[in-house]
């Protein structure tokens, strides 16, 4: 039977972004909105070490209250407190325009307001360092990560289809892959990688062009980037075996071509043209079946925690840690005096006046002077080697005291941790049991309206669960316990076992910092309890799946239009055609080779979607466009300190232009708005 993977298996974010966040807390004093003297000189500290660094960054300062006052009340306070926050960040020499500055009033608590110790840790100011690694035009697009690839894990020991979100549709042959080094690999459990480039703000977000590397203009249909893996490692197509690519298009043109990628100096990927065609297809529609469900048999359906009384009955309390011995290094043997044979020597001046009898005299006296001397520090010695080997003895008791001491504090601590972890899972399932009812009338809703699709619903189930349970069903007196628990369970973890704290923790059973994935599987075992509801789910998808090969939608005649191509290499691949114009239709745009360290500029045409490269050709950017067309001209880059530079400007191509850019310093998330903005 064919399978065909429709959803994403990894969680995308809108905004992802490759970088290292430093989070800091200062904290205010009770209705204040300017730090203390302590706190002041903390957030002097934090500039001088932020000033130190030398990579690119942006400042997040946040600021917040404790719940004392009304809303209204705290969110003005909060403001404030991160308004003077700002004011000290600017008046040491960090720039405005690299701080975004917010206020959230009471809101988002780090610990309880009901008492005095978590109301101090709620008034705050939280300041998020952002660092990027930035060295050059190219890595901007790298740390947007504005056009994500989509993960899919298909099962290869039947035909699978990868379905992308944006019309690229991937058919994939039964048991097709194969390893590097030959190794047997699971056909189950195949993961494949999709990034789509359907519009030039996806070229751009993937740092790819519309041109060959001879810098010869393309017309695209689409371009994508395929990476299949099992157990981390690539896999490649057997020998003689292709996967067929299907691009859908509502105005399919002629002539389109395989492109593969070309060398870009630039770090972008430009492309070579082959012999592979895209052919030019079309299909039939037809109407999808759908998943039906008896609503009796859901309605009946119940869940059964299996923590339920953990939640109120749970107690938590940290063992007393053992005490560092003060002296935990051995202390250092005293070394012994030497008595030297030393001969005092008259300066001949005085010897001159002296007879033989007074010199020897004088001789003797410098000796008993020297040998009292030694007398002295010997005894010293003896003294403090009698203290040496008592001090030996007790560091060695108090060292293996405190071995064992800490050996049985961490097995306490272990138990503590595993309570806490399953208190935290019963925290998770008590919401996944409160969203339950909802996820049922979803699925009778789906069903009667035909909307219900998938091969596992038990892994659909499980997904609406974790969501609705994220935004809705968390109890929130449990979770300001668990947090508070959880916080001071790190706390003391990180104090006694410093080097290897979250190692620790790990190995004593306690996993993740927060509520975790909701999409994780944990609770199915919960879920397939009611085997008579287990029963009417196998059957209802049995059926499903036997209308869909009835209806033809695996068919790839069923599509409507759409460019096809039988492939067996992975990378990046484009289905473009040559742009070709009369040389009379084309104009040539120039842009200045302004003051920047490095940059990109490219040429958005929105008609052809194509993102073309401007080089520079001697002391000018230039490109040679079609006449009549709506142009964007985008430039991208560093200034000597590494702060990104962004500069746009939109025309018409009537004649020979040379455009002025302005550069202005930009956010990275500012840069990644204006690009999908055009």
């Amino acid at each position: 039977m064919k399978t065909i993977v429709m959803g994403l298996i990894s969680l995308m974010c809108m905004h992802s972004f490759a970088y290292t966040d430093i989070n800091t807390r200062f904290y205010f004093d009770t209705d204040i909105d300017t730090l203390n003297a302590d706190q002041q000189s903390q957030l002097e500290n934090f500039i001088e070490n932020t000033l130190y660094q030398k990579q690119y960054k942006e400042l997040y300062v946040i600021g917040y209250t404790d719940a004392d006052g009304t809303n209204l009340y705290n969110m003005d306070l909060s403001n404030r407190r991160a308004l003077n926050v700002t004011e000290m960040l600017v008046q040491k020499g960090i720039p405005d325009a690299m701080i975004d500055r917010s206020y959230q009033g009471e809101t988002h608590p780090v610990a309880t307001n009901n008492s005095e110790a978590g109301k101090s840790l709620n008034r705050r100011v939280e300041i998020i360092l952002r660092l990027f690694d930035i060295n050059k035009a190219a890595d901007i697009i790298h740390e947007i990560k504005g056009n994500p690839e989509q993960k899919f894990v298909i099962d290869n020991s039947k035909q699978a289809i990868v379905q992308g979100e944006k019309g690229i549709r991937i058919i994939f042959p039964p048991n097709c892959f194969q390893s590097a080094d030959n190794t047997t690999i699971d056909p189950k459990n195949i993961t494949v990688e999709l990034e789509e480039v359907r519009t030039v703000q996806d070229a751009i977000f993937s740092g790819v062009l519309s041109e060959t590397n001879t810098l010869r203009p393309l017309e695209t249909g689409g371009m994508f980037k395929i990476k299949v893996t099992a157990n981390g490692k690539a896999l490649t197509m057997k020998p003689n075996m292709q996967y067929t690519v299907q691009l859908d298009n509502k105005n399919p043109k002629n002539d389109m071509t395989v492109f593969t990628p070309a060398p870009n100096k630039n770090g972008l990927v430009a492309w070579a043209a082959t012999k592979e065609p895209f052919k030019r297809d079309s299909s039939l529609n037809c109407e999808r079946p759908s998943i039906k469900l008896d609503k009796n048999i859901i309605k009946a359906w119940q869940l059964h925690p299996q923590h339920e009384g953990v939640l109120d009955y749970y107690t938590f309390r940290l063992p007393q840690a053992p005490i560092r011995p003060a002296g935990y290094r051995r202390p250092r043997e005293p070394k012994e005096p030497q008595e030297k044979d030393y001969v005092y020597q008259m300066p001949w001046f005085k010897r001159v006046f002296m007879t033989k009898a007074a010199e020897e005299k004088k001789r003797l006296e410098m000796y008993n002077k020297l040998h009292d001397i030694f007398e002295k520090q010997h005894a010293k010695y003896e003294a403090n080697l009698v203290k040496y080997i008592k001090d030996s003895t007790d560091i060695t008791d108090q060292i293996e005291k405190y071995n064992t001491d800490i050996r049985l504090y961490e097995e306490e601590m272990k138990k503590v941790a595993k309570g806490l972890q399953e208190y935290k899972t019963a925290l998770r399932e008590n919401a996944l049991v409160n969203s339950f009812d909802n996820v049922k009338s979803m699925l009778i809703y789906k069903s009667d309206n035909n909307l219900l699709r998938t091969h596992d619903l038990y892994v659909d189930i499980n997904h609406y669960l974790w969501q609705l349970a994220a935004y809705n069903k968390y109890n929130s007196g449990y979770i300001d316990r668990f947090t508070y628990y959880r916080d001071k369970l790190y706390k003391a973890y990180k104090e006694n076992f410093p080097d290897n704290y979250l190692s620790k923790l790990s190995s004593a059973g306690f996993y993740g910092y927060d509520l975790g994935n909701y999409y994780d599987g944990l609770y199915t075992d919960l879920l397939r309890a009611d085997k008579t509801v287990e029963k009417h789910l196998g059957d209802a998808i049995d059926k499903y799946m036997q209308a869909e090969v009835s209806s033809g939608i695996f068919d790839p005649n069923n599509f409507t239009t759409y460019y096809q191509a039988s492939l067996n290499k992975f990378d990046w691949v484009n289905c473009d055609r040559f742009y070709s114009e009369d040389k009379n239709n084309m104009i040539t745009v120039s842009v200045p080779n302004y003051n920047v360290m490095d940059k990109n500029l490219y040429a958005i045409v929105k008609e052809m979607n194509s993102n073309i490269s401007i080089p520079l050709i001697g002391n000018m950017h230039q490109v040679s466009l079609p006449k009549n067309k709506e142009v964007i001209i985008v430039a991208i880059g560093l200034d000597k300190n590494y702060t990104p530079q962004f500069a746009q400007k939109k025309f018409t191509t009537e004649k020979n232009i040379k455009v002025e850019l302005s550069f202005r310093s930009a956010k990275i998330s500012e840069i990644r708005n204006e690009i999908s903005n055009i």
